[in-house]
């Protein structure tokens, strides 16, 4: 597959060579390009991407790599618009961000969403092997966006740990075919890995007036293929009609009052209400948009037998593979491992977290990250910003 990538970054490049000189050679064009009558590109009636991303991180790296690799992999950046949700106490991020991206469009989120509303449905458990850091009411945001900014007809949602290494152009312009949201699908997860289906089946079976709308007739499928939060193109419109935001506080509600011996969910916070709250009602997106986990120190024994049945591929269980991350629009290090809390060059004794690409010639995933933070950005991002200044 690295054939397939060398060529097609070779092509962005040539259109976006054919942009700026307004040529149009030998008809390499995107589909979305509009041509004047003199055959000069008219990039002015291309539509802004909306991409959010809500974070509570103080550390900008991860966002600058976010930023710099969806605009290089992008025929027309310009179209790219970043809004960013975040605490008032980083109201200076975009400023510091276009000091190091001039040509950036990125501006702070100025809707007001109400987080003390957010944090009444979050509760956390012990017993459910999430991480403390998820409980954050910004891994819940994402939720909130179709309706705080319904003036806006489809945005693109992304976590802040990941890299674009295609073109978001194509992902913005996926056909929905009347979802409401658009997630991948990944079969090396299952629903069972998240739910306690004892208590499904027994809220399943509720009836009456309070029985909301969103709860499928039939059982939850444990075997059903988890779809991944991190990457989301969203349909405001459609997802308000379908009461969607209502539905996932609804499951959030219903896991804190679930069984104190046992959680309704488990292995999350923000995904597990997503999944139930949309079961059955995703377009699914191809894999390469949310090549994911690669914050991960090891598979999972459900994840290794997957890929020996479907691929023949053996792996142990440390470190964690993904031997399709060649592939990849779109890398994904959820998990504990952030590149940007490691170290930029690897040293002999230091631990491997997850290797990219095929095993014969995988490399180390942070290293993929890293190729889009030069040495001086990070030095820059790292400094505390002046207390009264811009940066």
């Amino acid at each position: 597959m690295a054939s397939f990538h060398n060529w097609k970054n070779s092509q962005l490049q040539d259109n976006r060579k054919v942009f700026q000189e307004g040529l149009v050679s030998q008809g390499v064009l995107l589909d979305s390009m509009s041509l004047t009558g003199d055959e000069t590109v008219n990039a002015e009636k291309l539509e802004d991407i909306h991409v959010f991303v809500c974070t509570d991180e103080s550390d900008l790296r991860p966002l600058a790599v976010l930023i710099n690799s969806s605009m290089a992999n992008t025929p027309h950046p310009e179209r790219l618009y970043f809004h960013l949700v975040m605490p008032y106490s980083q109201r200076n991020a975009a400023k510091r961000l276009k000091f190091l991206f001039p040509d950036a469009r990125v501006e702070m989120a100025d809707k007001f969403i109400d987080i003390h509303e957010v944090e009444e449905h979050i509760s956390f458990r012990n017993d459910t092997g999430a991480r403390k850091e998820l409980v954050s009411p910004y891994n819940f945001l994402p939720f909130y966006l179709p309706r705080t900014y319904s003036d806006i007809g489809r945005i693109i949602y992304l976590d802040s740990d990941i890299v674009v290494k295609g073109n978001l152009e194509e992902l913005n312009d996926i056909d929905l075919e009347g979802h409401s949201v658009a997630a991948i699908e990944d079969c090396s997860q299952r629903f069972q890995v998240y739910f306690d289906f004892a208590q499904l089946d027994e809220i399943q079976k509720r009836q009456g007036p309070d029985r909301p709308s969103w709860l499928p007739d039939k059982p939850f499928n444990r075997s059903a293929c988890v779809f991944n939060r991190g990457v989301l193109v969203i349909d405001n419109h459609k997802w308000e009609e379908e009461n969607i935001t209502k539905a996932i506080v609804w499951w959030m509600d219903e896991f804190r009052k679930s069984d104190k011996s046992k959680a309704l969910y488990k292995a999350g916070m923000s995904q597990p209400p997503f999944l139930l709250a949309l079961y059955g009602k995703h377009k699914v997106l191809d894999e390469t948009w949310n090549v994911r986990g690669l914050g991960r120190p090891n598979l999972s024994d459900m994840e290794r037998a997957y890929y020996k049945k479907g691929w023949n591929m053996t792996f142990n269980r440390i470190p964690f593979m993904s031997p399709f991350a060649d592939e990849a629009h779109i890398l994904h290090f959820n998990g504990k491992y952030k590149p940007w809390k490691g170290k930029r060059h690897r040293g002999e004794n230091d631990e491997i977290i997850s290797i990219c690409g095929p095993p014969e010639k995988g490399q180390e995933c942070a290293s993929l990250w890293w190729e889009y933070l030069s040495p001086e950005s990070n030095d820059f991002l790292k400094k505390k910003p002046v207390s009264k200044g811009i940066l």
